[in-house]
């Protein structure tokens, strides 16, 4: 069998064996009912989903009986940031040997380019890459295919197919290759999709002044971390801290000097933290936070907090806090009795 009719699909018969017998025609019904299915793939509200989604469709409808996805995670926080290359969903000969494949997808897939002459085609085994024959012949891959996922111009990840030799497939070579090219651009408009989702979803709970999570930021990361810090056997403070003499600061020289300093005040809060924890702009010269910590004392971490900001600022800044479940074991509890320290503490303290 010539490369080209493997790889394209338009000249060799329907059957892996080989041999010219008719030209090949792309079954209208397979067609019909793989688009059907990706009509499903727009409630994927996550990529791990949407891949599980494609796997099944490819499985029934292109009959391809092992495979995996190549996908470069996205992500935003203070910006966009990209993962390394990692699979997704490995079906059939690849679902137990995820490291293996995981390692050969290190190697080669940071080489790889929108332009590679193999993509988006099938390709005999004994063809490809002595390497990757070595890994993949003794799983009992008979065909390869890659298709891949371009985001923009750029490649971002594939679909890797496969066909062992233990089970040829029935459909044309021209009926799979019309249902992975489609799928192709049906995942990588999906993903995008979820991506745009995501961003927005993002973009809603973000401090637009300081990077930091806003309100609504901080509430529905809430519930994850009373959870969180009930497995660790943790405490849970619940803080606030307000810069002083904000109102007197923009008065006098003038709002955008206001701003930098609220800038610099949440700067400084994140970085005195731990990781996991929050802290948020909450409004006006506020700023609330949730902090994991191993003693009860609320009063101890927040007291470090402000001698922090005294130190590496001008500023200074007004503190409280309560524990979940000792001052309240609820969010507007903890968050009253912190305000009401946060005052005794500005009393105090002028």
């Amino acid at each position: 069998m010539e490369r080209n009719e493997v790889s394209n699909g338009t000249q060799s018969g329907g059957s892996m064996g080989g041999g010219v017998s008719s030209p090949m025609l792309v079954d209208g019904t397979v067609l019909r009912g793989f688009f059907h299915d990706t009509r499903e793939w727009a409630r994927a509200r996550r990529g791990l989903d949407l891949f599980h989604r494609a796997a099944q469709s490819l499985q029934t409808w292109a009959q391809v009986n092992a495979g995996f996805f190549i996908y470069r995670k996205r992500a935003f926080s203070r910006g966009l940031t990209v993962s390394r290359p990692r699979i997704y969903v490995p079906w059939g000969a690849f679902a137990n040997v995820v490291d293996q494949v995981q390692g050969l997808v290190d190697s080669v897939v940071p080489t790889m380019e929108v332009d590679v002459p193999w993509l988006e085609g099938w390709i005999p085994i004994a063809e490809v890459d002595a390497h990757l024959q070595s890994q993949w012949r003794p799983l009992g891959i008979s065909t390869l295919g890659v298709w891949p996922l371009v985001s923009r111009e750029r490649l971002n990840g594939a679909i890797v197919v496969a066909h062992t030799e233990d089970a040829p497939p029935t459909a044309s070579f021209a009926t799979r290759s019309a249902i992975l090219d489609a799928a192709a651009a049906q995942v990588s408009v999906a993903l995008e999709w979820i991506l745009a989702h995501h961003l927005a979803e993002e973009a809603s709970q973000q401090d637009l002044l300081t990077g930091l999570p806003n309100r609504r930021g901080l509430e529905n990361r809430w519930l994850d971390m009373v959870r969180d810090a009930a497995h660790s056997q943790q405490f849970l403070v619940v803080g606030i801290a307000d810069l002083d003499q904000l109102k007197l600061l923009n008065d006098t020289k003038g709002h955008p000097a206001g701003d930098a300093a609220l800038r610099e005040i949440g700067e400084i809060l994140a970085r005195s933290v731990r990781t996991d924890d929050v802290v948020a702009r909450w409004g006006g010269d506020e700023f609330a936070l949730v902090l994991r910590v191993d003693t009860a004392d609320a009063s101890e971490v927040m007291d470090r907090l402000q001698d922090a900001v005294r130190r590496q600022s001008p500023y200074t800044i007004s503190v409280g806090g309560a524990t979940w479940g000792v001052d309240g074991d609820n969010w507007d509890t903890c968050y009253r009795v912190a305000d009401a320290r946060l005052y005794e503490n500005k009393r105090y303290r002028t």
